[in-house]
């Protein structure tokens, strides 16, 4: 009875648990027939519409269907095929539309796929809706004549998208958005790629992900925060006032990421991370040579402003905090900047920099205060500046320099020509009067090597006694100290210097040269690495492109090497020689066997290229006392890299820490040999394990840590301070080598220098017969109080 109900409510539910394959006329009949029980199918369909099949009976079997947990593949290749269309579906494991023969796409009533969903139109495809469309696994359209797609409900979706449609279209993703869950910040967003091909895209609540753009016109999206790597290849106009740099900082490059555009409007935001020691990241924005960018509007926070041979560019708008602005090679006529120097990093070197603008004519730079460097120069139209706020040089090194430009101004002294003190006045509107006070603070913090000019182009220099006289490049401030260095020309080393680091995956590190570090953050503050606790990695980080060319910056060259702080190995001696549990000197040893060795057998222990051979019948404490004696015997401390001792009947091979790496991948054997004086006798029988283990690929010596070395670049300078600051053990390498005392040298009466780094390490030396060069003119004209 129970069975009979059970078959009159599956006859009667609207269920059905077989694939459904409607591929011909036949199969479109036995579909039919099926009725409501197609509402659910607990299975995959197929369907491939032809020129035969009934379209009206195929629509009536399609819009039963309203749920699918398999997979769903919907093909109509032929292009007078009148179409159908899932009505009513509403969900599938995965949907596959193949509409290549053309028609319009609408799935009015889906909103879930689980799997993949992949659309594809025809030639007469000219619209593709989604309304409901809430969720997919990966989606992909491609319909290139359609000229719209509407997906409006699409919301939080954790996979790729790419949607294709004609060049004029218009791409609706009204609610998109990548899950926050799923890709945490944008150091990650890049994980997940928005593509799209139209001319239009709204995405008004698009926030973190990256974007590929094709044929979008104008780009504008309110709430994206940026990733360096999207490209909008044919925008003309881009308007984005959310970008932030979330998690890491942002470093957008103009002419790669919008090629085509006219109009750049960016408003940018910095991020400050949780925790005890938060972190400040920020947005940088680099322009060089946009091709067609003419109008660029800037607000917000930003490290740097890099704007060079943008020769378009006429029209600039800027309301930023940053600490760095450059606006090289444009066609700017006129410019008001409103600029508020942002926080001294570490380096306290925030800058402003006009050069190279031949159509400028005037420029206003308000709020900015406390530069480092301020460089005006190279702008031949260039008649005045303004810069109301700026009284004060910040940080160390400060420099200014304002030359080539159409500076004019009258000079009057008040003191007698060639008087030990000069006194006078400049009468000029080109704005250097009211740079007084800052000149005035750059020139006591300033580095006396580098060379400062403030020059009036055209000047009129009117004496004491009134007499008259025009001057070009007439400098109110020239200042240099020449530098003379001696650098030895016979025999002149590049002093080099290293250290060794332990690295564990967690623990930070960085490099100090004279005051300046390796490793900083995009605002050029000191910002620590964690190198990898995979050793080569971890090499591989330190000395980064990057960094090298950082060091090679401040005079030094930067590399490293794997296998500092090599640990010692133990050879132990056994009473079997029973290859299943030790190493042996008989191949295959398969069988234990008591180890025997008679008064003409021999041991050999090779430690690299040093080898020693002895005799003892003690096969296990015995031959490591007698192999340790002699080695002992033969190689003295100063002639051998190693120390090796007898410990417990065992043989302990080890190396000085200030070795460095001299010690890695050193090789450690065992042999045995019987004297030609008793022939015919059985071969020693030796057991011993050296390592850890009986496995032969453990008998040599390693290294755990990397060494940094950094080197001079030139034979004889001086070597800058040099700090390695580390959460981790680091120890400083030293080398007694001293170039002018030959008992010091290499190879000196056998000595391998076993507590040196050799080869790592080396000595400062500044040769015979040195050479003198001078660096810069001495110049010591100082007329800011005239100012």
């Amino acid at each position: 009875a129970a069975q009979a109900d059970l078959d009159v409510l599956l006859s009667q539910s609207s269920f059905y648990s077989t694939d459904v394959s409607i591929i011909n006329v036949a199969e479109l009949e036995f579909a039919t027939s099926l009725g409501d029980k197609l509402n659910v199918v607990n299975a995959d369909v197929t369907i491939t519409q032809t020129a035969e099949m009934d379209a009206t009976a195929l629509q009536a079997v399609m819009a039963k269907m309203l749920t699918v947990t398999g997979d769903v593949v919907y093909n109509s290749t032929l292009t007078p095929t009148t179409k159908s269309s899932f009505t009513n579906l509403k969900s599938a494991g995965s949907l596959n539309v193949n509409q290549t023969g053309g028609g319009n796409i609408s799935l009015p009533n889906f909103t879930t796929s689980t799997g993949a969903l992949v659309v594809t139109g025809g030639a007469t495809t000219l619209t593709v809706s989604l309304p409901k469309l809430v969720s997919a696994g990966t989606f992909a359209l491609t319909a290139a004549k359609a000229t719209t797609f509407s997906a409006p409900v699409l919301a939080a979706h954790d996979h790729s998208l790419t949607i294709n449609i004609a060049d004029s279209g218009s791409i609706d993703l009204s609610k998109f958005t990548y899950s926050v869950t799923e890709l945490g910040v944008a150091a990650t967003s890049t994980a997940h790629v928005l593509t799209v091909n139209a001319n239009t895209l709204t995405a008004p609540v698009f926030k973190i992900g990256k974007i590929v753009s094709t044929e979008v016109a104008s780009v504008s999206l309110p709430v994206w925060e940026g990733t360096s790597t999207s490209t909008f290849t044919d925008a003309t106009t881009v308007v984005l006032p959310k970008i932030k740099a979330l998690g890491g900082n942002l470093s957008m490059t103009l002419q790669t990421m919008f090629p085509d555009a006219k109009s750049v409007h960016i408003v940018g935001n910095s991020s400050t991370s949780t925790g005890s020691t938060p972190v400040t990241t920020e947005v940088s924005v680099t322009s060089l040579a946009s091709p067609k960018l003419e109008t660029l509007i800037l607000g917000g926070t930003f490290s740097s402003v890099s704007l060079t041979n943008d020769s378009d560019l006429v029209t600039l708008t800027v309301d930023i905090t940053a600490e760095d602005f450059t606006l090289d090679n444009s066609d700017v006529v006129t410019a008001a900047i409103d600029m508020t120097a942002a926080a001294a990093s570490a380096t306290g070197k925030t800058s402003v920099t006009i050069q190279n603008n031949t159509k400028l004519t005037s420029m206003t730079v308000n709020k900015v205060d406390d530069l480092n460097s301020l460089v005006i120069s190279n702008n031949s139209d260039l008649v005045s500046v303004s810069f109301p706020e700026l009284n004060s040089a910040t940080g160390t090194g400060a420099i200014a320099t304002i030359k080539d430009n159409d500076f004019k101004g009258t000079v009057t002294f008040t003191s007698a020509a060639g008087a030990a003190v000069e006194a006078g006045s400049l009468a000029s509107t080109s704005g250097l009067v009211e740079l007084g006070d800052f000149l005035d603070s750059v020139i006591t913090k300033r580095t006396a090597s580098v060379s400062m000019q403030v020059l009036l182009d055209e000047a009129t220099v009117v004496t004491k006694l009134g007499a008259s006289s025009d001057a070009t490049d007439y400098a109110l401030v020239n200042l240099q100290t020449a530098v003379s260095t001696t650098v030895g020309a016979i025999g002149a080393k590049k002093e080099a210097k290293a250290w060794t680091l332990a690295t564990d995956g967690s623990g930070t590190a960085n490099i100090s040269i004279a005051g300046d570090w390796v490793f900083v953050n995009a605002a050029g503050a000191r910002q620590d690495i964690t190198p990898s606790a995979n050793m080569a990695l971890a090499a591989a980080e330190l000395a980064s492109s990057t960094a090298v060319t950082r060091a090679a910056a401040l005079g030094l060259d930067l590399s490293t090497e794997v296998g500092a702080t090599v640990g010692s190995i133990t050879v132990s001696f056994t009473a079997t020689n029973d290859s299943a549990t030790v190493e042996s000197n008989i191949a295959n040893a398969a069988t234990a066997s008591a180890t025997a060795m008679t008064a003409n057998q021999y041991a050999t222990l090779t430690i690299g290229t040093n080898t020693v051979t002895a005799t003892n019948t003690d096969t296990v404490g015995g031959i490591a006392t007698s192999l340790v004696n002699a080695y002992n015997a033969k190689y003295a401390t100063a002639s051998s890299l190693y120390v090796v001792t007898d410990t417990a009947s065992k043989i302990v091979i080890s190396v000085a820490a200030g070795s460095g790496n001299r010690a890695h991948n050193t090789a450690v054997s065992i042999s045995t040999t019987t004297a030609s004086a008793v022939a015919g006798v059985a071969d020693a029988i030796l057991g011993y394990v050296i390592g850890a283990t009986k496995a032969t690929t453990d008998n040599t010596m390693l290294g755990t840590d990397v060494i940094i070395r950094l080197q001079d670049r030139e034979a004889g300078n001086t070597f800058p301070t040099v700090t390695i600051p580390s959460t981790n053990a680091s120890l400083a390498l030293t080398s007694t080598l001293d170039y002018a005392t030959a008992t010091t040298a290499d190879g000196y009466a056998g000595n391998a220098w076993p507590g040196d780094a050799r080869g790592i390490v080396e000595p400062y030396f500044v040769g015979t017969g040195g050479t003198t060069t001078t660096t810069g003119t001495t110049s010591t004209v100082d007329r800011t109080s005239f100012l």
